[in-house]
């Protein structure tokens, strides 16, 4: 059957009915209904819908969309709240008005995204150009994560961590949901966060999953996602202990030479704009000939002629790659 794809703009949505939630709603059930329709009469579907110029306040245009959807892409934008005050009182509002906006989002992604039946793929992105990054909990990424038909989740520009305030309101810890959601996942093949932030154990709670239970992930980029060396680490870690995993990215971060002892069955590696030196490039050196690498990054670093002359070395003895830049 022939599959359909929209394209909204919510704050065209918003100037034209001057604001009002209520219209709002209503116009873009009545443009849902008619694309489903539409479908119907195609002997198709919708498949996919993108969501432009999205608020934290948006959440009810979610309640409408169709059961058989399967790809589904929300691009939020920034919202201002700044009133007049001393450095301290803009702070503690900022604060508040994040933390009431990260459980808005939580609340659109559990109640409306989690619960869609054929759903497939979801990304969720941010405003490149905003000052600040989206507020996703821990615990909406949990959500998504025992979505168990999502083979692809994607955030980029967000920025998911745990609020102890929240923590009263679930009855397990934040990065224990995601490790059991992980852990019981069967259809996740890919994990991106990209250009924002992720918290420390929480990050290193998803490589644990891939250590010890996940089986179906395949590819997980934390590239520009502010990690330290433990979680790059525990990344490889969870690499020479999965046999599934194929692709690692951990670009644009701090990474320094933390000490590789397996690259697993890694197909593709970036370790690009870090600070790896020496050390570093000389142990994965001695990893190189025997692994499964395709394509290899490492540019942007802090490599010297030693370490590239090892790693140089060690392509003579390798069979499989393909393209490596350094």
């Amino acid at each position: 059957g022939l599959s359909l794809e929209y394209q909204f703009d919510v704050q065209c949505l918003h100037r034209y009915n001057a604001n009002n939630q209520h219209l709002i709603v209503s116009r873009l059930r009545e443009i849902l209904d008619l694309a489903s329709a539409k479908a119907l009469q195609l002997q198709g579907n919708v498949r996919k819908i993108v969501f432009v110029g999205m608020t934290s306040h948006s959440g009810q245009l979610l309640a409408y969309l169709p059961t058989s959807l399967m790809e589904l892409e929300v691009y939020f934008s920034p919202e201002s709240s700044s009133l007049p005050g001393d450095q301290q009182q803009q702070q503690q509002l900022d604060a508040n008005e994040q933390r009431e906006r990260r459980s808005r989002i939580e609340n659109m992604i559990q109640q409306y995204v989690a619960n869609l039946p054929e759903l497939t793929c979801c990304a969720i992105k941010y405003d490149e150009n905003a000052e600040d990054q989206l507020p996703i909990s821990t615990y909406a990424l949990a959500s998504l994560l025992r979505t168990k038909q999502l083979s692809k989740i994607e955030m980029e520009g967000c920025r998911v961590e745990s609020d102890p305030d929240d923590d009263v309101f679930h009855d397990v810890p934040p990065d224990h949901a995601v490790f059991e959601a992980l852990c019981s996942n069967t259809s996740l093949v890919l994990l991106r966060f990209r250009s924002g932030r992720i918290g420390t154990s929480c990050a290193e709670t998803i490589c644990r999953a891939l250590e010890v239970t996940n089986r179906t992930l395949q590819y997980l980029d934390l590239g520009n996602m502010e990690i330290p060396d433990s979680v790059a680490g525990a990344a490889f870690k969870a690499a020479m202990r999965n046999q599934v995993l194929r692709g690692l990215d951990l670009n644009l971060n701090s990474l320094q030479d933390f000490g590789f002892s397996s690259l697993g069955r890694l197909v593709c590696m970036d370790l690009s704009d870090n600070f790896l030196g020496d050390e570093g490039a000389l142990q994965l050196a001695q990893l190189i000939p025997s692994s499964r690498l395709d394509r290899f990054n490492v540019a942007e670093n802090c490599i010297g002629p030693i370490g590239g002359c090892a790693i140089a070395w060690s392509l003579q003895h390798n069979n499989t790659i393909t393209k490596i830049n350094m």
